[in-house]
């Protein structure tokens, strides 16, 4: 599994482009490029990231990073790495969210770690630690 972040046809913008490569021979399975919606492009928020990747007891792939700062977790299907799910975690003031962690436990629900922006004051303006837990089927 390759995960990277690249320049797309949006200038000077760039998406998160995850490849599943053959173990043996290193040939390309499939690629995904996930990506924000046009209605979404804010020129001072241009960057989609990846920071982590788990894959699932049936070979599925959780990526966890940022579309827009907005905190995202996307699980792709093993086989065709077609997208199941995608959840947008945010804090309450908005901010560079992400996340930066990603795991599947036994049951398959996904845990994620990374940071949110919160209106606390005594967070200061390095934002909030935040873990969440989802449900891996939905």
């Amino acid at each position: 599994m390759i995960m990277h972040t690249s320049p797309t046809s949006r200038a000077k913008w760039s998406d998160i482009l995850v490849v599943k490569m053959d173990s043996a021979s290193g040939a390309e399975l499939w690629r995904q490029v996930l990506t924000g919606t046009s209605n979404d492009q804010d020129p001072t928020d241009w960057e989609d990231v990846a920071y982590a990747v788990a894959i699932d007891g049936a070979g599925n792939v959780v990526v966890g990073g940022r579309i827009m700062y907005t905190a995202v977790v996307v699980k792709l299907e093993g086989a065709t790495g077609a997208e199941l799910w995608r959840r947008f975690i945010t804090g309450s003031a908005g901010g560079r969210n992400r996340i930066s962690g990603v795991a599947v436990d036994g049951s398959g629900h996904v845990v994620a770690a990374g940071k949110t922006f919160n209106t606390d004051p005594n967070a200061g303006r390095y934002g909030d630690f935040s873990v969440v837990k989802l449900d891996g089927a939905t």
